[in-house]
């Protein structure tokens, strides 16, 4: 097992990519499914590592753009 202090620095570097995408995508257009797959892949990344909560409120932000992204 991977020491907790050793996840949560690897959780930061993942996290970059589509934290990145998520501030920076309404700027260049991303539609609103995309920005909810990102915040899906964050979720996903944190649940790995125990976030929890973390992980919960990630998932509550991509349920809010999937129904935009259906409308």
């Amino acid at each position: 097992m991977v020491p907790k202090a050793m996840a949560v620095q690897a959780l930061g570097m993942a996290l970059q990519i589509p934290l990145d995408f998520r501030q920076q995508g309404p700027l260049l257009g991303a539609t609103p499914g995309m920005l909810a797959y990102a915040d899906l892949i964050a979720a996903d990344l944190n649940w790995r590592v125990g976030q929890y909560n973390t992980a919960v409120q990630f998932l509550g932000e991509a349920s809010t753009l999937y129904q935009q992204a259906s409308r």
